[in-house]
């Protein structure tokens, strides 16, 4: 009924009909658009009279010709890729059609990969290009009508399935979208390029036209579907299972309390043998003889790696983890900031054949932080997404399970820092064959979170933009 009636509205309405072949019941849909076509073309007859309103349809078409004449060089419309072109050329012999044709047969060409309908992204991705084309290809468009267009830019820009694979080229043209077609009009862009250029060229079309062009490559080219992960199998699951526990500066009793909770891991994941890996990052208290005694002792099949210097947080995993031979493996904080329950809930999915499975802090963890750290975190993660292309943007919640598989990445990080955590997620979310999941966790609620230096934050500012420069 929409569609009929955004039809008979205003011509652009009928694009709706661009998603009948994602429609599970096509024929109720096609059925409907029949019925209310009839409803709505037979219902101004009531009051008038069969002959004027086939008068009135005669008539409106004649006016969409006659504007469609008045549009070509009009300052004001015409904003479109027809306009951009004509205006540029200063032509007014050729036809639009020479555009318009290789644009319908663009814009149709995704609806031959039919394997690809299921992925909910390739159907918004067609939502962006159906709202980018009727304003790149309309005699009519006005700078009003850049605020669908302005809406399917942002569509495709969190929803375009080149995120891990052109980052940099998204974001480009991201801002030279919002600068030329959305800040163009106002004040703050400068008048001079706005008079002269902008608007006689109609240049605020030009992004526009790019990122449609890439929305149709990326629909053409780019697999949407995403498999799913094979289970491991039952020999596969009654293994060990290595915990990475990397230490610094530990307080009295740590020790016990790694053994406590040991129990309970055991207690809970029956069948798995776990074992402890302890990373000693040059301690320079806690991280006593005695203390290591009473852990080896009560847990024998711990291993102890001893570092003399301490070097990060990432160096320490990474020297842990080298000593892991296991087909699973996790690794957080020597605390265990986490409720048992939320390794359990990593290890479950780990064995459900997923490669890496990383956590996903909750208000539970947001509600121990002070603003500034929390004020970091939000940015960091808006950082991952928009320079790194992320969509598991939440790499620093300490707590993360692999296979052999994601163990590769883990080892193949740089940083000694704690942004290793973002390297590691990053470099598994550049092959596409790796299976990456996100579970939620929940924070101890004896856990205190200390606050962090500033100096800290720009280092692993340093860090970030090293990961977006070498990868």
């Amino acid at each position: 009924m929409f569609i009929v009636v955004g039809t008979m509205t205003k011509i652009y309405g009928i694009l709706g009909l661009a998603f009948i072949l994602f429609s599970k019941r096509k024929l109720h849909l096609l059925w409907g658009i029949l019925f209310w076509s009839i409803v709505f073309f037979c219902l101004p007859m009531i009051y008038t009279s069969p002959e004027y309103v086939l008068s009135q349809y005669r008539d409106w078409l004649e006016v969409l010709i006659y504007k469609n004449n008045l549009n070509t060089f009009c300052y004001y419309t015409n904003i479109s890729l027809l306009g951009m072109v004509r205006k540029i050329s200063q032509v007014t012999t050729y036809s639009d059609l020479w555009l318009i044709i290789p644009g319908i047969l663009l814009f149709i060409a995704p609806y031959f990969r039919i394997n690809q309908y299921e992925s909910k992204s390739f159907r918004l991705l067609y939502l962006s290009s159906v709202l980018l084309f009727m304003i790149l290809f309309s005699t009519g468009t006005e700078g009003c009508g850049y605020i669908s267009a302005m809406v399917a830019v942002g569509i495709w820009f969190v929803n375009t399935p080149t995120r891990k694979k052109t980052p940099v080229l998204n974001i480009t043209l991201l801002i030279f979208c919002i600068v030329l077609t959305s800040l163009s009009a106002s004040g703050i862009f400068p008048k001079y390029v706005r008079v002269n250029y902008v608007s006689p060229y109609a240049l605020k079309a030009l992004p526009c036209v790019f990122i449609w062009l890439k929305i149709v490559w990326e629909q053409l080219t780019q697999n949407f579907v995403t498999a799913l992960p094979a289970s491991l199998t039952e020999t596969g699951k009654r293994s060990r299972i290595d915990i990475v526990l990397p230490c610094y500066n530990p307080y009295e009793g740590w020790e016990q309390q790694l053994i406590e909770k040991h129990k309970e891991l055991e207690a809970m994941l029956d069948g798995y043998d776990i074992r402890f890996i302890v990373v000693n990052d040059g301690s320079k208290r806690g991280f006593t003889e005695e203390a290591v005694f009473r852990l080896t002792n009560n847990l024998p099949s711990t291993i102890i790696v001893d570092n003399k210097t301490n070097q990060g947080k990432g160096a320490a995993v990474r020297d842990g983890i080298a000593y892991s031979d296991s087909e699973l493996a996790l690794y957080t904080d020597y605390d265990f900031p986490y409720k048992i329950e939320s390794v359990c809930q990593v290890i479950k999915y780990l064995e459900a054949g997923y490669d890496v499975v990383v956590a996903n802090r909750n208000h539970t963890y947001y509600s121990q932080l002070s603003t500034r750290r929390k004020l970091a975190s939000h940015a960091s993660r808006f950082l991952n997404f928009m320079l790194l292309g992320l969509t598991h943007t939440d790499t620093q919640g300490g707590l993360k399970g692999f296979n052999r598989k994601g163990k590769a990445f883990l080892a193949s990080t740089r940083i000694k820092q704690f942004l290793f955590d973002t390297e590691f997620i990053y470099k598994a979310s550049l092959d596409d064959t790796t299976f990456i999941k996100e579970v939620p966790v929940d924070l101890r609620s004896e856990v205190m979170l200390p606050d962090m230096k500033k100096g800290v934050f720009v280092n692993e500012l340093k860090n970030l933009l090293m990961i977006c420069w070498k990868g």
